[in-house]
């Protein structure tokens, strides 16, 4: 926050720790950053899609619990490394991970379209 340096991968509510409980909060963390948050391209969800499962990974060895992951994206619809996303995407269906991209204004989600298409899971 407070930075014009392009960055794919943050948490939402901008702590070093990603969780957030409940839905409630995950739409007030949402409230709160949208107004001060610019999107801008590209546009690669790789990275983020990695990050996530690298660390329910990390958890999965490192706890005993069970845990159940929610990765919300929120995009322009334009997606710079579809490949290597589509790729991710398939790793990902192996964890116990629920994938929800939601487009943001009026541009082109033909690509977000085509993920919806590759998993039934995934939300767009």
């Amino acid at each position: 926050m407070g930075s014009n340096v392009v960055n794919h991968c943050f948490n939402i509510n901008f702590t070093q720790d990603p969780n957030i409980n409940c839905l409630e909060n995950v739409i007030e963390l949402y409230r709160k950053a949208v107004y001060s948050l610019n999107f801008s391209g590209p546009t690669y969800f790789t990275p983020l899609i990695n990050n996530v499962i690298n660390m329910i990974k990390y958890n999965m060895k490192s706890t005993q619990t069970e845990i159940y992951y929610i990765l919300m994206i929120l995009s322009d619809g334009q997606i710079n490394d579809m490949r290597q996303t589509c790729d991710s995407l398939v790793e990902a269906s192996h964890l116990p991970l629920s994938v929800i991209i939601i487009g943001i204004g009026n541009a082109d989600f033909t690509n977000m379209t085509i993920l919806g298409k590759l998993d039934k899971s995934i939300v767009y």
